[in-house]
């Protein structure tokens, strides 16, 4: 009965799993004229799942918000009922409830008609009695130094619900805790019985086959010129001092993934790729792997060009130069110049015809601003986990009708460290020689100084010497495009006469940001930032 059972849920299974494939063009977008289209998708019984998870495991979607609310110049777009990928849905939502230990669950659709031409979907759930972890076996970490630890994250599972894809994930987790402690070939077996699906019960058993402690034996650099028939650029013992491994370590996967980070991040490559060699090319002895670093080199130098117009900068144009490989050692040097004003501040003062007569009447605008900057930035003088930064800098910049920011000259150096993945700590040191212009009223009420006698200090020429540190964490899901997660960012300045800074210019401040995102309705995201901060003088 036990086969009969397993061949079952194994025709279940592949039916579930076409269905699923097809999920993609399911949704018929080419309506014909006596196609009905969807206005509205919904679900009832279900109390395990939202609505939203539900909404992502089956193809009927409901036309967008644009056109079901018929917004005006909005097209938006047209989606129709398609009764064989209806179908399919019951399958599919069946199978998302069997993966997640819900054996017994019913689906049926209500299909309604609103309007002429306009139905809605309502998909019915009995979703039953779960099935319980009623036994798990864990095999093979025994002999492991932290194996009880490893299968601490599988135990707390045993007496709940038979959700297979978190019991997977929990597998992948030890899984990949192998891979980083010199488990290179690690592997998981996983199996299941359900001997009575009356009983709801099941048992479970997951082998582990760690195998033995490997080490780096070879490290191979193969790399791609950015021009057919060129030199490569970075000889192949820079890219060696860059890896965050080295020949004779211990194989630890995440090592593989910061390496490759690091050099995606030296803005030298268009493409990086860090792997074990294949299984056909690895030594007879296990215990040492070659390691393979691909990387397809971009253009070494670069020049970008920009013109423009604002409204309170009148003409501004910019220009960065950049060379990826400066004096070798992957250096990267940056020139950037920037200029705004033009037009209406001297020299460049012979178009004020094209600029805002406001801006014209400001008495921060009579001069060109300007920006004149060189950075160095060095990634092997302490290893790609303490990069430092060192900026020479020129600048003149201003705010309407408020203030204005004379520096001839300035300096920045400053040091990066990775304390752990997406956990920077950033150093730095800046010291500036300039001036400060402004209107009494504003030094009063902008920078709170209101004597005279401190308005005239800041007017003169001081140095500003100013000493900070910065810690941020992220662990969103993205951090170019977050939909979950929370950022959080501290910084701590202070400038006084020990760090070298003018005894007129002394300050502590402290700065913190915190930022939180978390999905709703579908794909829409929530944020909410709070930043508080405090000044010292």
């Amino acid at each position: 009965m036990a086969v009969q059972r397993r061949a079952g849920a194994a025709v279940f299974f592949m039916i579930a799993l076409a269905a699923s494939a097809t999920r993609v063009g399911g949704q018929d977008l080419s309506c014909e004229p006596d196609d009905f289209e969807v206005q509205r998708v919904s679900f009832e019984g279900n109390r395990a799942f939202r609505d939203a998870e539900l909404a992502n495991a089956v193809a009927t979607t409901p036309s967008s918000w644009a056109r079901r609310h018929r917004i005006p110049l909005l097209r938006g777009t047209k989606r129709c009922l398609n009764p064989l990928e209806l179908q399919r849905d019951v399958f599919r939502l069946r199978y998302f409830y069997r993966q997640r230990g819900y054996y017994s669950t019913r689906v049926d659709t209500v299909v309604s008609k609103v309007r002429p031409g306009n139905v809605t979907v309502n998909f019915r759930v009995i979703e039953g009695t779960p099935v319980l972890i009623d036994s798990l076996v864990i095999t093979g970490l025994d002999t492991l130094r932290n194996g009880d630890r490893l299968a601490g994250l599988l135990r707390p599972l045993q007496g709940k619900v038979f959700d297979k894809i978190r019991v997977q994930t929990a597998i992948d987790s030890i899984v990949e805790r192998l891979h980083d402690n010199g488990y290179s070939k690690a592997q998981a077996l996983f199996g299941f019985d359900v001997p009575d699906t009356a009983q709801n019960l099941a048992s479970v058993q997951v082998d582990f086959v760690p195998g033995r402690v490997a080490r780096i034996g070879e490290i191979r650099i193969v790399s791609e010129p950015a021009q057919q028939g060129e030199a490569v650029s970075i000889p192949d013992k820079t890219v060696l001092d860059l890896l965050s491994f080295e020949k004779g370590d211990i194989f630890r996967e995440r090592e593989f993934f910061r390496s490759q980070r690091d050099l995606y991040q030296l803005d030298a490559y268009r493409h990086v790729e860090i792997q074990l060699a294949p299984d056909s090319l690895q030594p007879a002895d296990d215990s040492l792997l070659i390691v393979y670093a691909s990387l397809a080199e971009r253009e070494m130098r670069s020049v970008r060009l920009g013109a423009g117009w604002a409204t309170l900068d009148c003409f501004r144009s910019q220009v960065r130069y950049t060379d990826r490989d400066f004096l070798g050692g992957a250096r990267r040097l940056e020139v950037n110049g920037r200029l705004t004003k033009i037009g209406v501040g001297a020299p460049l003062d012979g178009a004020g015809a094209f600029c805002r007569p406001s801006v014209r009447s400001d008495p921060f605008s009579e001069k060109l601003n300007y920006y004149g900057g060189v950075t160095l930035r060095d990634p092997t003088l302490f290893g790609l986990r303490n990069v430092p930064t060192f900026t020479l800098f020129s600048e003149r910049r201003s705010e309407f009708k408020a203030y204005q920011r004379t520096i001839p000259f300035g300096g920045i150096a400053s040091v990066r460290r990775e304390l752990r993945p997406r956990m920077p700590l950033n150093l730095a040191y800046q010291i500036e020689y300039g001036r400060t212009d402004a209107e009494p009223a504003v030094f009063c009420s902008v920078f709170n100084v209101c004597s005279l006698n401190d308005v005239a200090t800041l007017t003169r020429s001081n140095r500003l010497a100013v000493l900070s540190a910065a810690i941020s964490r992220d662990r969103t899901d993205n951090p170019f495009d977050p939909g979950r997660g929370d950022q959080i960012r501290l910084e701590l300045r202070h400038a006084s006469v020990a760090v070298g800074s003018d005894p007129s210019l002394q300050f502590n401040k402290w700065l913190g940001d915190a930022a939180y995102y978390r999905r709703f309705l579908g794909t829409s995201v929530l944020a909410a930032r709070l930043q508080v901060g405090g000044v010292l003088a």
